[in-house]
């Protein structure tokens, strides 16, 4: 891992940790054992690095989920992948994880960033809209589909957590629950 890596890692464990606020740069170095002018020489403020880390998550996030997309597949099958890869990644993930339920309204994301993410995503939002239109989804907007999403993603993460395993039927399981909040 390289020194850029190393503080990124170490700010994610920490921000996730501690909060943004309480988290003061020369703990980053110090823990990442760095100096403090490499820290600045790779992100030129803490606000950087903080959307650094945002967007190193969400990119993982996204690679990881675009692995099960196909095209091909129907509305219900390509939510059911994201959905299972992402609560997989999740779990394996959870510093990222909690990072994302603790930032990801947070006003220190800067719009570049939640752009850029929604860019990301566009696939999923595009082919949403094409479900929703065709009458197959709720008459919800895709903001209110991605907070129903992402809270009963938490709901699960949380009660897996847990567990000492999570079972494919335990997946397919908490999928359905999901469903069933957005089927029309």
């Amino acid at each position: 891992m390289n020194n850029k890596e190393k503080i990124l890692e170490t700010a994610i464990k920490l921000f996730v940790k501690q909060g943004f606020e309480n988290t003061p740069t020369a703990q980053i170095t110090k823990e990442s054992g760095v100096a403090s002018g490499t820290l600045f020489y790779h992100y030129k403020t803490k606000e950087a690095l903080m959307n650094a880390a945002y967007m190193h998550i969400k990119n993982d996030m996204v690679e990881d989920m675009n692995s099960y997309y196909k095209e091909e597949d129907d509305f219900k099958t390509k939510l059911k992948k994201f959905w299972i890869g992402y609560t997989k990644w999740s779990l394996k993930h959870m510093d990222y994880n909690l990072f994302f339920t603790i930032f990801l309204n947070s006003k220190y994301i800067s719009k570049e960033s939640q752009l850029a993410t929604a860019a990301m995503l566009k696939r999923y939002k595009d082919a949403y809209e094409v479900e929703m239109k065709d009458g197959t989804l709720k008459d919800y907007s895709y903001e209110l589909f991605g907070n129903i999403l992402f809270t009963l993603h938490q709901v699960f993460i949380k009660e897996f957590s847990k567990r000492k395993s999570v079972s494919d039927q335990d997946l397919e399981d908490s999928f359905e629950v999901l469903w069933g909040a957005v089927k029309r």
